[in-house]
């Protein structure tokens, strides 16, 4: 959530500053229902909360729900082939909305996977999203700029920095292939893993929802297709743009958990009524908590989301350079993004690059390039226990210390008379390590040729490659009840790589009010992934390295699969 927000434009300099804040006391949840023209309902259009992230779609029947900050909040209301229509909340829970269709938009064209249509011919079956909308909000993923922007399109986020959100498209499916929809990023077939993607680079985002229009892709397209089509530059000179924002996150509502002494008397009560014997640290407020502790037990008070919430840095800037003419156009950028998570011990820092144009070399003739280059490093939440750190902090009792001086590795935790079982999460945070690293490779080469005035032959040639590495470190360290009696190193290295290539005739004629447009191609793809695993144990303290250890194990694992098609 934001508190302020705060843009400077100068030339084309853009610097945000964003502050953000915790208090929604005005916070309400408000209903309602959109119909069309003929008052029918409407399901699967975008309600967004004005400024902000928070959207949701109307159900089958057009109805909506959604949460409001204030009676100020604006409701924005969209859907493909319909003016967007703006509505202040104001005093009312319930409200009834009618929308009308926006005729210029129709004779739009968009993509459509192997070539583009009106969006009259469309209507409902495409959602589509400018880039003036994916960059309306700092968020670091294309998937997140997507949310609330897509009719029909559910995100789901996570909030650890650097995961991947969840998309459904239609819903969740078991047919083939899973339910996260098929993406295509310039003529780049199924292609995933998009924290590497600089959401500022995208031009346009199709979302092809029905069967009818996702039926070029086969069974893949099961799930939806989401198509990206990214920045070529313009033809009208040479533009240099900045875009730089700064700001911080914060858990902006914490769980109402059980302080000290309640927590205390809430135990004397339970163990009490059933009859059981009272341990020791709960018979005497004196007693130390851990043999050997100076603190006592009526001297510690530990707020365990205090310790592991904390206000968080997120920052991106972007550089870019466009320019062209007639002829020749192209699109350069460069790009850092960094985001420290809400909870310690979580992080994510991103850099990327990317090189687009296109030259017409003869009247008929037009040649193009496409080039992402990406590299990103994510340290990773823990799940101490096999539990993620919220059950741990929601667990650990409010009066064990988080520092133990005389426990193995220095950290306070539960002992069996506790009545609980979990982990020191501050110490899991600091002390245990799983990182990612990702450099990733997107890039296309194209050739097309204007073989007769409505006859276009087109050659795609593209790549995408992924090189990974995932590290976890697990040191020693016992807390009283658990612990881990030899170090843990494990070092994982992966590494993907998918060619694809196309060859399409298209025809598209017009005959008065009527259109034909005819398409064969005929595309061959393959996708080759190979990983290694090397893991170990050693009673070093401080050995972060694979030689030396014990229990060594190798693991190793290779798979391909290719696909040839026939499209029409």
């Amino acid at each position: 959530m934001m508190k302020k927000f705060y843009k400077t434009l100068s030339l084309t300099a853009a610097i945000l500053l964003i502050l953000t804040s915790g208090g929604f006391a005005q916070e309400r949840t408000i209903s309602g229902t959109v119909n069309d023209e003929n008052g029918s309902s409407m399901p699967g259009v975008n309600v967004l909360l004005k400024g902000s992230s928070t959207g949701t779609a109307t159900d089958t029947a057009g109805k909506f729900k959604i949460s409001v900050l204030n009676d100020q909040s604006v409701l924005v209301f969209s859907f493909v082939g319909y003016s967007t229509t703006e509505i202040v909340v104001g005093s009312r829970s319930d409200f009834n909305v009618q929308l009308s269709p926006d005729v210029a938009t129709l004779s739009e064209l968009v993509v459509t996977g192997y070539g583009v249509q009106k969006r009259s011919s469309l209507v409902s079956s495409i959602s589509s999203v400018t880039s003036k909308e994916i960059s309306a909000l700092p968020v670091p993923s294309m998937e997140q700029a997507l949310q609330g922007r897509a009719a029909g399109v559910i995100v789901t986020n996570s909030g650890s920095p650097g995961t991947t959100p969840i998309v459904r498209v239609r819903g969740v499916n078991s047919v083939l292939y899973s339910s996260n929809p098929m993406y295509v990023v310039d003529g780049i077939v199924e292609v995933g893993n998009f924290n590497l993607f600089n959401s500022r680079d995208i031009e346009s985002i199709e979302v092809l929802k029905d069967a009818n229009s996702a039926a070029i892709f086969g069974s893949r397209a099961s799930a939806g297709v989401i198509l990206v089509t990214t920045k070529k530059g313009s033809r009208d000179g040479f533009h240099v743009n900045i875009d730089s924002y700064v700001g911080y996150q914060k858990a902006w509502k914490t769980l109402d958990l059980l302080k000290r002494d309640q927590y205390i008397s809430y135990g004397n009560a339970l163990l009490g009524n059933a009859g059981a014997g009272l341990p020791p640290r709960f018979s005497t407020m004196n007693d130390p908590i851990y043999a050997g502790s100076s603190q006592t037990f009526a001297q510690t008070e530990t707020d365990w989301q205090k310790e592991m919430f904390r206000n968080a840095l997120i920052s991106q800037t972007d550089v870019s350079i466009s320019g062209g003419n007639e002829k020749s156009r192209f699109f350069l950028s460069g790009g850092y993004f960094k985001q420290d998570g809400i909870m310690i011990g979580t992080s994510y820092d991103r850099y990327t690059l990317r090189a687009n144009s296109d030259h017409r070399i003869h009247k008929n003739v037009l040649i193009g390039q496409t080039l992402m280059i990406g590299a990103g490093s994510q340290v990773s939440e823990q799940s101490p226990g096999g539990r993620t750190q919220i059950q741990n902090m929601m667990r650990m009792t409010p009066y064990i210390p988080i520092l133990n001086p005389t426990n193995v590795g220095g950290y306070g935790g539960p002992t069996g008379a506790d009545a609980s079982d979990p982990q020191n999460p501050v110490r899991a945070a600091l002390q245990d390590l799983g990182q990612n690293d990702n450099v990733r490779i997107l890039g296309t080469i194209f050739l097309e040729v204007d073989v007769l005035k409505n006859l276009k032959f087109r050659s795609n040639v593209g790549v995408d490659y992924n090189s990974g590495r995932s590290y976890v470190y697990n040191p020693i360290y016992f807390e009283g009840f658990t612990g881990r009696d030899k170090a843990n190193i494990s070092d994982s290295r992966s590494g993907f790589f998918s060619p694809i290539f196309t060859n399409q005739l298209t025809f598209d004629k017009s005959f008065g009010q009527h259109s034909l447009n005819a398409l064969v191609a005929i595309e061959y793809q393959t996708w080759d992934y190979s990983g290694t695993n090397v893991a170990g144990k050693t009673l070093s303290f401080t050995a972060q390295e694979l030689t030396g250890l014990d229990n060594q194990s190798f693991t190793a694992n290779k798979n391909e699969r290719a696909l040839y098609s026939y499209i029409g």
